[in-house]
């Protein structure tokens, strides 16, 4: 993807994602859960999406995932309480075998 992608083609990605989150929270009703994911390391997103989208929605919050339901792997859970992974994550000394996917993802509740 580094050498695929500009820095303009991800302002424009992070637009079309705010929008389908938005979009997402007129669908989801109150008391349910929507879950936000993201094949991407970069934080204009993941990160911020879901900053934004609490800013701006008072009946939305998150709802922190547990290592435990991460097969224990705490350094996937971030500070907030979302699962980020990173090619770091799973090293091996067979470089075949070593790494993992940049994945994001929040879990939100709608009260």
């Amino acid at each position: 993807m580094p050498w695929l992608k500009r820095p303009a083609d991800i302002a424009k990605l992070a637009a079309l994602q705010r929008r389908l989150i938005e979009h997402a929270v007129t669908l989801t009703t109150a008391g349910g859960t929507l879950i936000y994911c993201t094949c991407s390391l970069e934080p204009e997103e993941g990160e911020d999406i879901v900053a934004g989208l609490i800013a701006q929605e008072p009946d939305v919050r998150r709802v922190p995932i547990a290592p435990s339901e991460v097969s224990g792997h705490g350094e996937f859970v971030t500070s907030a309480g979302d699962l980020r992974t990173l090619p770091c994550h799973f090293p091996d000394t067979d470089s075949r075998l070593a790494g993992i996917d940049g994945f994001y993802a929040a879990r939100l509740a709608k009260h």
